[in-house]
């Protein structure tokens, strides 16, 4: 999120229908104006597109996304983004029966 804040910038939002375009530069230590991207953030379907692609390829959201959730004033991170593989749920409990004990140190860890 410092990197959100500190490393980019909104120049011009367009809006367009429920949907708010974002012109977002990602600026270098030296506030050098390193490229610009594109965030389409869709108010009705609650998600952010960002021409970099970040999430797309990687699965990850990137500060231009970030930026203009901080700008939108966003509460939380939409459910979409946060993929199963970095939740805490990831290995289910049917898999722990084969080691003696491991269901009941499971069950003792909050989820």
């Amino acid at each position: 999120m410092n990197k959100a804040v500190w490393f980019c910038g909104v120049v011009d939002i367009l809006e367009v229908g429920d949907k708010k375009i974002y012109n977002i530069t990602h600026k270098n230590r030296n506030s050098e104006v390193k490229a610009a991207y594109k965030v389409v953030h869709d108010i009705k379907e609650e998600s952010f597109d960002c021409s970099c692609n970040h999430f797309v390829r990687n699965g990850i959201l990137y500060r231009h996304a970030f930026k203009v959730m901080l700008n939108s004033e966003v509460q939380s991170i939409p459910e979409k983004y946060i993929l199963p593989r970095w939740r805490r749920e990831l290995v289910p409990l049917s898999c722990c029966r084969l080691v003696p004990g491991m269901v009941k140190w499971m069950l003792r860890i909050k989820l």
